[in-house]
């Protein structure tokens, strides 16, 4: 399978992430859009390797948080807001 990229890095679902990318029907491209041109959104202090980006789609901001894990990221959460 080949996976998206960013960074240069293939950029990978956690379990949770994967059912939270279906629940809120956010496609795998507009998640490495975020990732490339999106802002970055901390609400607070996260460890270094944490990375939170948002972008806003139309009325809908789309929030990700991806861990740097050397060879990959990993997304950890992905989310929708007004």
């Amino acid at each position: 399978m080949i996976y998206p990229q960013w960074g240069g890095k293939d950029v990978l679902p956690t379990k949770s992430a994967a059912r939270e990318i279906v629940d809120e029907d956010i496609p795998i491209r507009q998640i490495v859009d975020t990732l490339e041109t999106g802002y970055d959104c901390e609400r607070s202090r996260r460890r270094p390797e944490i990375r939170e980006r948002c972008k806003r789609f139309g009325k809908i901001v789309v929030k990700v948080v991806v861990a740097d894990m050397g060879d990959h990221f990993r997304i950890i959460h992905v989310g929708k807001f007004r």
